[in-house]
């Protein structure tokens, strides 16, 4: 399962560089997550890194909250 940033997002750059698989991309109003390349840095890091570094939380917190039951 992929992440999704909500539309709550500031486009702040922070997220970008921090993506093992490079999944996040400008959209046309706010950063979007292609689905194909997330894995949710499973095989990177123990958390996906997109949601630590984040300052707004725009990732949505049942996804998370999912991802963090399957460990």
């Amino acid at each position: 399962m992929a992440l999704i940033i909500t539309d709550e997002c500031i486009n702040c750059d922070v997220c970008e560089p921090e993506c093992p698989n490079e999944a996040i991309y400008p959209g046309e109003e706010i950063y979007e997550i292609d689905p194909n390349k997330c894995t949710e840095c499973v095989g990177h890091y123990d958390t996906p890194q997109c949601v630590e570094v984040c300052l707004w939380i725009v990732f949505p917190k049942i996804l998370i909250m999912s991802k963090l039951k399957r460990c």
